[in-house]
């Protein structure tokens, strides 16, 4: 068994050497570490790289293990897998990221507490897959799993972001919005100011404070316009602030515009519903004949 693991570990550090190219470990004594791979054992990180060959042979490749105290931090390329799983969120095909995000997790996962781990940016993604597909039960422990381990504080932020969201989903808005408060003032990462944007719309619409949502919303176009995953959320909440504050042309045209640019996500089949319940709020009001 323990063979089986180790092997597994070998042939995914490998699968990510080949996807990324050459990795790196910068020390604390200033040396720079280039590794083929690399591994997690215990408190040791175990680099694949060349190393020097008896007099007159030529270089071999093993493993030599470093303590992971002595290390500055190690240097991931960013995982390709973090792309396509946004991109297959803004396709409406949040269950096919969930199963790229998850490959790289597993190997990410084991250097959770090292420096420059993509374990907690992979972590984060992953809950916007899980939260788009309503499965809250497989996110809380993530959520959790983030408060605990992470030591960075922009992570920590944004792990206190989807804290709020859970919040959200327990009925609990006034705290979800002081949380989200803070975080926009703390904050100086756009995808967790973005994030804490959306949760605090949501708040205000549960609120019933409509203008104080459309602003929140707004935010992600005027300020955060790179954050394409959190377009479709605030269009959504746009158009449902716009349809409470009885601006029924700016909310058909919200949720139309929803619709035709992102009509393969949850929130477009929502923004239909929308759009059903406006036109029967405008027979209503229609003169009578």
């Amino acid at each position: 068994m323990k063979r089986k693991i180790l092997f597994t570990a070998i042939a995914l550090g490998a699968l990510f050497a080949g996807n990324a190219g050459a990795q790196t470990m910068l020390m604390k004594d200033g040396r720079v570490i280039v590794a083929k791979s690399m591994r997690r054992q215990g408190d040791l990180i175990l680099a694949t790289q060349e190393l020097p060959g008896a007099p007159g042979k030529a270089p071999t490749i093993g493993e030599v293990g470093y303590p992971i105290a002595q290390i500055t931090k190690l240097d991931f390329p960013e995982p390709a897998q973090l792309k396509a799983a946004r991109d297959l969120l803004l396709r409406g095909k949040a269950g096919e990221a969930l199963a790229q995000l998850d490959s790289a997790l597993r190997y990410y996962e084991s250097f959770f507490d090292a420096p420059g781990s993509w374990w907690a940016e992979l972590s984060l993604i992953k809950l916007n897959a899980l939260n788009t597909l309503g499965r809250d039960k497989e996110a809380d422990p993530i959520v959790d799993q983030l408060l605990q381990r992470a030591s960075d504080p922009e992570i920590l932020r944004a792990a206190r972001v989807q804290g709020a969201a859970k919040m959200m989903r327990r009925g609990d808005f006034p705290k979800a919005l002081e949380t989200c408060e803070v975080i926009l003032k703390e904050s100086s990462k756009e995808g967790t100011l973005a994030n804490a944007a959306i949760i605090k719309g949501q708040a205000h619409l549960a609120l019933k404070q409509w203008d104080q949502a459309m602003l929140a919303f707004l935010q992600i176009p005027v300020l955060y316009p790179d954050e394409r995953v959190l377009m479709p959320a605030s269009m959504l909440g746009s158009g449902r602030a716009y349809f409470a504050l009885e601006d029924y042309k700016s909310a058909k045209e919200t949720l139309n515009d929803l619709m035709a640019a992102y009509g393969a996500t949850p929130e477009a089949a929502a923004a239909k519903v929308e759009l059903e319940k406006i036109q029967i709020k405008e027979k209503a009001l229609e003169s009578p004949k």
